[in-house]
């Protein structure tokens, strides 16, 4: 064989092994390509979970604050109807004492007078 011939062997099989090494290299970026769309659908994914979860976190506190809102204006309520009743017994029991006090006081100068 003569060096030409055999240069033309060489420059053959490395063009091969080139191709060859060219071809896997494609392989192995359309799988780390993929791999790295499957990550970021992944990672999307989660990040909506959350956002998902955070919103119904958020609902539900808003729901709770809601509800203790009308716990508190309902104990406010009560609280103020109770004073009310409070004041007007109070009011009802003082009118009370006054008519007993001024009854007393007639009697007394009643007896004073006989």
């Amino acid at each position: 064989m003569n060096q030409s011939s055999q240069h033309t062997v060489e420059n053959s099989t490395e063009i091969t092994t080139l191709q060859n090494e060219n071809r896997q290299l494609q392989l192995t970026i359309l799988s780390l390509r993929k791999e790295l769309e499957s990550l970021n659908f992944n990672q999307q994914k989660i990040v909506q979970e959350a956002v998902a979860e955070t919103d119904n976190e958020i609902r539900e506190l808003r729901n709770t604050i809601q509800e203790l809102r009308n716990q508190l204006e309902r104990a406010e309520f009560e609280c103020d109807a109770r004073n009310q009743n409070s004041l007007l017994d109070a009011s009802n029991e003082i009118a009370q004492l006054q008519g007993t006090v001024q009854t007393l006081r007639a009697e007394l100068e009643r007896r004073e007078v006989e």
